[in-house]
């Protein structure tokens, strides 16, 4: 299929002009900026607690760490309670 879509071969790609990234870099600085002010009063929020300890502190998988039995075990299992 994909030899029917360049009969010819593959097209080379072109390098990039020389000094492009200079060109983003301030771009991506100011956006790394702008999400740093957005987000910063987000640092002093606390955790609501619905059901987020039933996810999380409370929750065997978690507590257990990150090893092998676990792993077969959250891809394995269905969740006891409702799960969104």
């Amino acid at each position: 299929m994909i030899k029917s879509l360049f009969p010819d071969g593959f097209p080379v790609a072109e390098p990039a002009p020389s000094g492009s990234w200079r060109r983003g870099l301030p771009v991506s600085i100011g956006l790394a900026i702008l999400l740093l002010i957005l987000y910063w009063p987000a640092v002093d929020f606390r955790m609501i607690s619905l059901d987020d300890a039933f996810y999380t502190v409370e929750n065997d998988l978690v507590a257990g760490g990150l090893n092998r039995p676990n792993i077969v075990r959250a891809f394995s299992e269905l969740p006891d309670k409702d799960f969104y």
